[in-house]
This record gives structure tokens, C-alpha cells and sequence, in this order.
């Protein structure tokens, strides 16, 4: 915990100064940023492949939205650890307002998981089951308000850094398919605990990361 806290200031200093060589958006009304986000490929459950598109209305406005997949979508293998044929969906949606040296932003965003998971348990809301094959479906939709600067690196790549803080909404369905018991019980990482209780749950969220965009048509 302490480590994450470090890495939130450093993050939030380093955003206070990359704001001083900000400007609105350097001209882009009407123009498309295509975007990346490659830290969506070290995601911790599965490689994600996420990308999408900027369009600026004008100086000050603009809307970005993105998808995220993973090859399990398409029927390929997928998976880390407990988890097998994993399939990953992210969809976000975001309106940018540009100040003179940094954005505010607003997002709202959904992503579904299905994938067979290996020797875990949940509650049920009566019980502890226990399983050595079992299916998850899990939901998730929330919202969250950003800030972040976003600058050129080069004449047509443009380095995008935001934090965000806001709320989620999670949806958690279970189905064992093997070695079904009751009474089970096991240590419980942060990580997989959102799998072990079914039905609906709230909670807050955080966001750090960055993006490339590079720019399209004539400038």
C-alpha cells in the first residue's frame, strides 16, 4: 500500500510538471488522434489489446472512446495461472475539456470477463463451495472524473498521461462445473476476491496510465 501511495505522488508531480509545457490541443479542431494504450498489454489476467480514436470539436472540446479485447474473444487460448479460455471485453467513452495547461475529463466505461477458473471457491450467499473447475461471468460499469496533460513528442505522436478517481459497479456470477464441495475456504488475494462472492457490489476505482496517439490527416 505504501509503495502504490508513492507511485500516485510521483505520478501527480510529474502531471503538475508536464502542465507547464501544455497547451489547449495545439490546433487539432477536426482533426482524429488515433490512440494506444500499452499498458493494457501487461494487464495482470490476460494480455488486452486496446486502442480507439480522439475526435476534437473545437480548441476545447473533444470525445475519445476505446475498446479493449483479448485474443479469447476471437476463440484463440487465454489465460494466466488459475484461470483458462479467458475472454476479455473493455469499452470506454470519455468527454476531454482542455485547459490552458492540462484536461479535465469525464468516463464512463463497462468490460465483461467470461472464463473457466481451477480449484477456488465463492459464497453463495448461504455457503462456501468449493470447486476444482468452475465458470465465471463477471461485469463490471462505472464512471470517473480525470486530469491529465497530453502533449507532443514529435510532429505526429502525441504522449497522453492522466489519473482518474471514481466508482464501479460489479456483477459476479459463478457456475462450478467440477469437484464441487461445500465448506470451503482459502486465503483471499485482492485480485480474485471480486470472483468469490455473486451478485452485485460497489466499490471505488482508481485509474493511472498513459497513452500514445498519433495523428491523422493533414495537420
Amino acid at each position: 500500500m505504501k509503495i502504490k501511495k508513492q507511485l500516485v505522488l510521483l505520478f501527480l508531480l510529474s502531471l503538475i510538471m508536464g502542465s507547464a509545457f501544455g497547451q489547449k490541443n495545439q490546433d487539432l479542431a477536426k482533426h482524429v488522434l488515433i490512440k494506444v494504450s500499452p499498458l493494457a498489454l501487461v494487464e495482470l489476467e490476460t494480455v488486452v489489446f486496446q486502442a480507439g480514436a480522439e475526435y476534437f470539436f473545437n480548441d476545447s472540446l473533444s470525445w475519445q472512446g476505446e475498446i479493449g479485447l483479448n485474443s479469447g474473444v476471437f476463440g484463440a487460448d487465454a489465460g494466466r495461472d488459475q484461470n483458462q479460455d479467458f475472454s476479455f471485453i473493455r469499452f470506454r467513452t470519455e468527454v476531454k475539456w482542455y485547459l490552458p495547461k492540462s484536461y479535465v475529463a469525464a468516463e464512463a466505461f463497462f468490460l465483461t470477463k467470461d472464463f473457466d477458473r481451477q480449484n477456488d471457491f465463492f459464497f453463495n450467499g448461504e455457503e462456501s463451495i468449493g470447486y476444482t473447475l468452475g465458470n465465471i461471468n463477471f461485469f463490471s460499469t462505472g464512471a470517473m472524473a480525470k486530469i491529465g496533460t497530453q502533449r507532443f513528442i514529435s510532429k505526429r505522436t502525441l504522449f497522453d498521461k492522466y489519473i482518474g478517481l471514481g466508482f464501479r459497479v460489479n456483477h459476479n456470477q459463478v457456475t462450478p462445473l467440477e469437484g464441487i464441495t461445500t465448506g470451503a475456504d482459502g486465503p483471499s488475494p485482492i485480485l480474485t476476491d471480486q470472483y468469490r462472492y455473486e451478485g452485485w457490489s460497489f466499490s471505488p476505482n482508481l485509474t493511472i496510465g498513459f497513452k500514445i496517439g498519433i495523428l491523422t490527416g493533414k495537420r
